[in-house]
Order: structure tokens, then sequence, then C-alpha cells
């Protein structure tokens, strides 16, 4: 297992603290919150056998723009492996994550990231998933974002042999904005579903999702995007697009726009 240090420079503005450091009722606090896939086997899985996971937090006005890098790096074959990560950004603060997965043999991964903006915030997060070609992957990611703040994703997708990422991004106050990307490489027997949700909660809000897909051989790929407006958000910008290059006559491509 890697180790974090928070001390390694004294310019550092994210305080990273891993879970079974905090009290029961800070992990509550963030866990009690609402979560749209609360009743996904993958997030009742993940909770039940939690292996590890991290607390970054950014205090308000604080701006970390370089790329906080979490590189995951697994080498025991068949491992299980279940992480949650939360996600805080307080008022006027920014930060850049960086995700990697990489493993040397074929593993279950589960992953759950929480990410929780506060007005005016800025979280920019970049997952890179590379894990062998005979692993599953699994991972939900669940956003709230408050008034004016912004919540960017994007998602690669080249390894594991099926993989299924979840995204609900919960844009609750006047101004909140999302950009989510993502893009899928698959050969062989590959198979990739994608599930992306943007719930407009309040006016003059603003997203847009943008999916891109290469398959060959005999993968599979499947992008579905759903964009619900709430009665009262009023003037809204959502936008949604999938594209998908087939370089073989037996890969298949599903998209479903909602």
């Amino acid at each position: 297992d890697g180790v974090l240090q928070n001390d390694i420079s004294d310019k550092t503005t994210v305080t990273a603290s891993a879970l079974h450091e905090l009290s029961e009722n800070q992990v509550q606090h963030f866990s009690q919150d609402k979560h749209y896939f609360k009743n996904d086997f993958s997030h009742v899985l993940n909770q039940a056998a939690l292996s590890n996971g991290y607390l970054f937090k950014v205090k308000k006005n604080d701006q970390c723009t370089k790329p906080v890098i979490c590189h995951y790096y697994f080498s025991t074959p068949n491992s299980h492996i279940n992480i949650t990560n939360y996600y805080q950004c307080d008022e006027n603060s920014q930060l850049n994550i960086l995700e990697i997965f990489h493993s040397r043999d074929p593993l279950y991964i589960n992953l759950s990231n929480n990410v929780f903006l506060e007005q005016t915030a800025r979280f920019y997060q970049t997952t890179i998933q590379d894990c062998h070609q005979d692993s599953l992957y699994l991972q939900n990611t669940n956003t709230q974002v408050r008034a004016d703040a912004h919540f960017e994703n994007v998602h690669l997708t080249i390894g594991a042999k099926v993989s299924r990422t979840n995204l609900y991004t919960d844009l609750q106050q006047e101004g909140a904005g999302a950009q989510i990307h993502g893009l899928y490489s698959l050969q062989g027997d590959q198979h990739n579903d994608t599930m992306s949700y943007t719930k407009h909660s309040a006016p003059h809000t603003h997203s847009n999702q943008l999916y891109k897909g290469i398959l060959k051989d005999n993968s599979k790929g499947i992008f579905t995007g759903r964009v619900r407006v709430q009665k009262e958000a009023q003037q809204i910008t959502a936008g949604q697009l999938n594209k998908n290059l087939l370089l073989s006559p037996k890969a298949h491509t599903y998209s479903r726009p909602q």
C-alpha cells in the first residue's frame, strides 16, 4: 500500500485523511448525504466490504491548481478492492484530481467517489482506467454542486474486461455547472457500460455530456445519458452527445439518450 504524506510541501492547500483516521461522526456526515446510487449493488457491496479510502478537503479560498495525483497500482492477483473517497471543496476553492488505475494481474475493483462543492468552488477530475484486460471495474461518482460552482469530469477507459461507470451530478443551486466527458477504447471481448445522469434542480444551471468510443474486434460499448430538469429549474442549458467509431463488423455500440 502507498503512504500518503500531507507534509511533503509547506505550500500544501489540500488536506487528505484516511477514512480509518476519522471519527464515526465525521464519516457519517458525508456518507449520509444523498447518494443516488445508494441502492445499486456496487455501492452496497462497496460499503459492506470497504478496503480503504480518503477524505480530501480544500478550505475556503484555497486554490489547488496543480493536480493531486492518486496512482492506484495493484500487483496481487485476483484482489477484491473496495475504495470510497470523499472530496469537499469549500467556498471559492479549487481542487484538481488525477486518478490512475493500473494492475499487473486480473482483479476486482469497486470505487465510490463523492464530491461536495460549495458556492463558487471548482473541481476537476480525470480518471484513467488501465487495469488488466481480465479485470472487473465498477465506479460510482456522486456529485453535489452549489451556486456558481463548477464540476468537470473526464473518464478514460482502456482496460478491464468488464467496466461500468455511473455518474450522478446534481446542480442544486443557481449558476451551478458541469462538464462530463468520457472516452472508451475497447478491443477483444471488452464490455464498457456508462450511465451519466445530470439533474438540474435550480434555474440558470448548465451542463454538457460528451462521450466518444473506439471499438474493434468483439467489443461492446453502452452509453446511457440522462438529463432531468426540475419544474423550478427554468432557463437552463443542457447538452448531450455520444459518438462512436466501429473498426470491425462484430463490434457493437448502444447509445441511449434519455
